[in-house]
């Protein structure tokens, strides 16, 4: 099993995540949700709500705001990538099994 040193903003916490979900696949699920530690403790309505259909939540914006500029780390990651292609989402993100598995197949960064 793989260890990663994550920090806030790092591309560990990218390949933390992917990890989890292969893992996640193995059950071959419904859905795979994921939440952040800081989201503790868990409002029981909103997870609920979450993970109450098979389907794709995501909710991500294109600007840097939410705590992501103060830590500039959108000006790490457009020297990269193309600022207008750069965007953030929140840390509660549930997918399909479909999208879930597509996401598993992305090469690996």
């Amino acid at each position: 099993r793989d260890h990663y040193e994550t920090r806030w903003g790092s591309i560990e916490l990218v390949r933390a995540t992917l990890a989890l979900l292969d893992d996640a696949l193995r059950d071959d699920p419904a859905l795979v949700a994921f939440a952040s530690e800081t989201c503790v403790p868990i409002d029981v309505d909103a997870a609920a709500a979450l993970v109450s259909k098979p389907t794709t939540f995501l909710q991500c914006t294109c600007r840097p705001d939410n705590g992501y500029a103060r830590e500039r780390q959108w000006e790490k990651v457009d020297r990269v990538i193309e600022a207008a292609k750069i965007c953030k989402a929140d840390q509660w993100v549930a997918l399909s099994a479909t999208h879930a598995r597509a996401c598993a197949a992305l090469d690996a960064c």
